[in-house]
């Protein structure tokens, strides 16, 4: 079966990449301690910043600096049929950044290793049909790539993805529930949703595509009523341009609408927090 045979090639690919990753990390590491490469680090992090609730470490930015070069061209291949991902504040600023330590000298070469790893999602890529299918590659990306090349980062986000059933079941339970409580309806207006762990969006992705929000009520819910949080710096950018990405397919317009409410943040440190004040 030709999920079996990726999902294989992917993992055996994550072993052999990780000296990649980590030589690639230190070099940026070493370029951005001074100098004019210090300076777009800066603007870069003050950039990145902008957007997050929680403080972000210059560490923590080296790392998805190096973990973007790494499967950047990956992502790019999944979201090639979303042209408003190149529109995203934090992918322009990303790709400002790559592009300046690439100009000096501090990205090094594709291997062969990554090359083949390219083509496999390539190649994957035919079997998308929409962004829950979609969601589904990204999902098994993350739980056959990132969680055997890189363990901690997969700790940090808690790579183990929820199955689209369950992700269903849980969105429409919840609309039942408040139908026969409230009377009232995920989609109507003034019904805020939060998802507080957000990860890479599924939740999100599976209740904007599979119904539960009317096209008519999608801008409104899109803009004004759906927040997600997420801490993990790296899943929280897919987890973005994800929601983003779906929505505009759904809504087959050529406006950029950017989704504001993908915050940056530790879920529970920010209600310990207000539970205090």
């Amino acid at each position: 079966m030709k999920v079996t045979s990726d999902k294989i090639s992917w993992g055996s690919l994550a072993k052999t990449l990780v000296p990649v990753f980590e030589s690639q990390a230190e070099r940026i590491a070493v370029a951005v301690q001074g100098g004019e490469m210090k300076h777009q680090f800066d603007k870069f992090l003050a950039a990145m910043q902008s957007f997050s609730v929680r403080v972000i470490t210059a560490e923590e930015l080296v790392e998805f600096l190096a973990l973007y070069w790494l499967t950047g061209p990956a992502w790019e291949s999944i979201f090639k049929r979303c042209p408003f991902v190149s529109r995203n504040p934090v992918s322009q600023n990303l790709n400002i950044m790559l592009r300046k330590l690439s100009a000096n000298g501090c990205i090094v070469e594709s291997t062969e290793c990554l090359r083949k790893f390219y083509g496999s999602v390539e190649s994957r890529m035919a079997d998308v049909r929409d962004a829950m299918t979609r969601q589904d590659l990204i999902n098994e990306l993350c739980e056959t790539f990132i969680t055997i090349a890189f363990p901690r980062i997969a700790k940090q986000m808690g790579v183990v993805y929820t199955p689209w059933e369950i992700v269903d079941f849980i969105n429409h339970s919840v609309d039942d529930s408040l139908q026969a409580s409230h009377g009232r309806r995920l989609t109507d207006p003034d019904v805020a949703i939060l998802d507080p762990f957000a990860g890479t969006g599924n939740f999100m992705v599976r209740l904007l595509c599979t119904g539960l929000i009317r096209n008519e009520d999608m801008r409104r819910k899109y803009e004004h009523e759906i927040t997600c949080h997420e801490i993990c710096l790296f899943a929280w950018y897919i987890g973005l341009i994800a929601i983003e990405s779906a929505y505009h397919e759904i809504m087959g317009h050529e406006e950029y609408v950017p989704f504001r409410a993908m915050r940056l943040v530790d879920t529970f440190a920010e209600y310990e927090q207000e539970s205090i004040t």
